[in-house]
């Protein structure tokens, strides 16, 4: 019988009243109540969330720069301002790090050629600049043949 008074309770303590739109425990204590099955969902999507954060954490790079050190920005369609042409180069550098502001964002010394644009670059942008592998293209013009035949 005490198991059957204490089900009406909780039914009507968690009811939405059509004229306060707010349950009674709500308009008593002014919040929402935690019962136990809030706190096990909310469990459950805590450790779901975890696993996610994990999984995404495997395939992140983490990058940190030093003032100083020379990097390579990505310029996107919005931070270009002499105008925007698909073929055009994305990539312009070598930079140096002028300034920290924490571990997602740079000042980078960027030069007046590139426009009137922040020197405030995201982590993301930035790619650190590797000067001992330059890209070294054949020496060949593009009509001439690489391959021979076997009978020479």
């Amino acid at each position: 019988m005490d198991f059957a008074i204490a089900q009406a309770e909780f039914a009507y303590s968690n009811v939405v009243h059509s004229a306060t739109r707010r349950t009674s425990f709500s308009v008593v204590y002014t919040k929402v109540p935690n019962h136990a099955l809030d706190l096990d969902v909310k469990k459950r999507l805590e450790k779901a969330n975890e696993k996610y954060k994990e999984a995404t954490d495997r395939h992140k790079r983490f990058k940190a720069f030093k003032v100083g050190d020379e990097v390579i920005v990505l310029m996107s369609k919005a931070r270009i301002v002499r105008g925007y042409h698909k073929l055009n180069q994305r990539k312009y550098g070598p930079f140096k790090v002028t300034k920290k502001i924490n571990d997602n964002a740079y000042t980078v010394d960027l030069p007046y050629w590139i426009g009137n644009i922040s020197k405030t670059i995201n982590v993301v942008d930035l790619y650190s600049y590797l000067p001992d592998y330059a890209l070294e293209y054949p020496k060949t013009s593009s009509g001439q043949v690489f391959f021979t035949s076997g009978s020479e």
